[in-house]
């Protein structure tokens, strides 16, 4: 386990977004309505969603950043050493694209509210009493990073140990997800593909180079993948023989996690046969457990390392 935690830092971005959005009241409807226990009116847009969208495409870009080098641990992504100071640099230039639009949507805030309420001139009387200040709409936009690197706990912790052992069955959970997308949407129901075609295999098998050391059975994966590539056309299109074999690798890794249980419980009924007292795990796979925050330790000497913050 110990080579384990040295080998990881945790990488957690936040991203805080505006709603752009108020609860509307039922005064603010003039119609006939059922009664409250019947219906809930939900909210109201009181400025234009299309333009916070490119907010919530930052954020999905860094989700998908950390995905691609990172598995899922605590809050955030535990990422290979190696990998994180390519990752905190990518995780900066999204910072500030996020800082640069939110200059921008708030230099043209007035501008932008006032389109938007003559667009629905009607119903402008359901956005003009709730409309927010400049000042205001900007304390509703943040972007912080947090770095941590994790260190055991000085006293025995069957829930971190677990936390730390469950790293593998979660890095297979997110290969067999990454695989079918690539699956679904790049290799079924096609005779031939482009060199593009290889492009999430290359991720995935990036990801799964860079974590190997946190189960020993990423290996033989890799093995797998190695064959198929050393195999597959370096240039031009992919069909036949070789498309098959792709197609092959990603149901493969698809279903990477169901076999490495059958492993799994293949192994522990042969531990069953040579002891006469197995040690028996009560821990629910799916339990969340709380972790404390003794386990995390920032990766500077300040407490909490904060980048880009606005």
């Amino acid at each position: 386990m110990e080579h384990v935690i040295n080998g990881i830092t945790v990488v957690l971005p936040e991203f805080s977004i505006w709603t752009g959005t108020k609860k509307l009241h039922r005064g603010e409807v003039k119609a006939d309505l059922p009664p409250e226990e019947l219906i809930n009116l939900g909210t109201k847009y009181i400025f234009d969603k299309q333009r916070l969208r490119v907010f919530h495409n930052i954020k999905q870009s860094a989700k998908t950043c950390c995905d691609n080098v990172g598995v899922r641990f605590l809050s955030g992504w535990a990422v290979a050493d190696e990998e994180t100071e390519n990752l905190v640099n990518s995780l900066k230039n999204y910072q500030d694209d996020f800082k640069q639009e939110l200059d921008r949507l708030v230099s043209n805030y007035d501008k932008a509210l006032s389109e938007y309420k003559q667009k629905n001139p009607v119903w402008a009387h359901l956005v003009e009493p709730h409309a927010l200040s400049k000042s205001d709409v900007e304390k509703r936009f943040r972007a912080e990073l947090h770095i941590y690197k994790v260190n055991a706990p000085n006293v025995s912790d069957e829930n971190f140990q677990a936390d730390i052992n469950g790293l593998g069955d979660q890095l297979y959970h997110e290969i067999s997800g990454e695989s079918q997308q690539w699956l679904d949407k790049t290799l079924l129901c096609r005779d031939i593909v482009s060199q593009k075609a290889l492009k999430p295999l290359q991720r995935i098998y990036r990801k799964m180079s860079s974590l190997q050391f946190i189960d020993g059975r990423v290996v033989n994966t890799l093995k797998s993948i190695e064959d198929v590539f050393s195999t597959t056309p370096k240039s031009g299109f992919i069909s036949g023989s070789h498309l098959e074999k792709l197609i092959w690798l990603a149901n493969y890794l698809v279903d990477a996690p169901r076999n490495m249980r059958s492993r799994s419980i293949a192994n522990q009924n042969e531990q069953l046969t040579l002891h006469d007292e197995p040690e028996t795990d009560f821990q629910s796979e799916n339990q969340e457990e709380e972790i404390s925050s003794d386990l995390l330790v920032p990766s500077s000497n300040e407490v909490t390392t904060n980048i880009g913050y606005f």
